[in-house]
């Protein structure tokens, strides 16, 4: 949270002008900067990524599935006490942030290595084409999931974080995706912006 309070009132120029409210939208730009900055707590979250005992809890999280396993409570606990879930109500991404970049981090070196033209998805009203964007979605996956999905770790997990890291590829820049999780929902929502 000081990150995200310096970065929107010390480094960005309209924060630092104090007759400016902070808005929305700068607290955003903030926090796209420090994620793609990969702030130290950060570059830290990759390495508990990483860890099996995080991947039990967070995997399920990420895919939305409950499936027939059930996840060690000393695991829920660790990840809990690492500030990565909640457990209040159900199993959930801690914060809005999180719920960010957790997906991005998973997929970074899949995101760099996709190859799409810039704005291809964008009609000439400056609308985007999202039948045409899952059109493409589809056929990459058809030509490339194999290979895609024996990279990740969170392999349960694999095609909604293949789908994220297409869809951040392609928005790179020109869009915003939020995302939302939930264990047992069987899905992720994202808005793309």
């Amino acid at each position: 949270m000081n990150a995200l309070a310096y970065e929107a009132c010390f480094e960005i120029e309209p924060g630092k002008n104090r007759s400016n409210p902070i808005t929305e939208s700068l607290v955003n730009e903030a926090k796209e900067r420090l994620i793609q900055r990969r702030e130290t707590h950060l570059d830290q979250l990759v390495d508990k990524l990483q860890e099996e005992r995080v991947r039990r809890v967070i995997e399920p999280i990420l895919s939305g599935e409950t499936g027939p396993k059930t996840i060690p409570e000393d695991d829920i606990w660790y990840a809990e006490d690492l500030g990565l879930i909640t457990t209040k109500g159900q199993l959930r991404i801690s914060n809005p942030i999180y719920q960010e970049i957790i997906p991005r981090i998973l997929t970074y070196s899949t995101q760099l290595t996709i190859s799409k033209k810039p704005a291809w998805y964008i009609d000439h009203y400056g609308r985007m084409e999202m039948q045409r964007l899952l059109e493409e979605f589809q056929q990459f996956f058809r030509e490339h999931s194999e290979c895609w999905l024996e990279r990740f770790h969170y392999r349960e997990a694999g095609p909604q974080l293949l789908l994220q890291a297409f869809l951040q590829r392609v928005l790179n820049g020109g869009g915003q995706i939020t995302r939302e999780y939930g264990l047992g929902k069987g899905r992720t929502d994202l808005f793309i912006l």
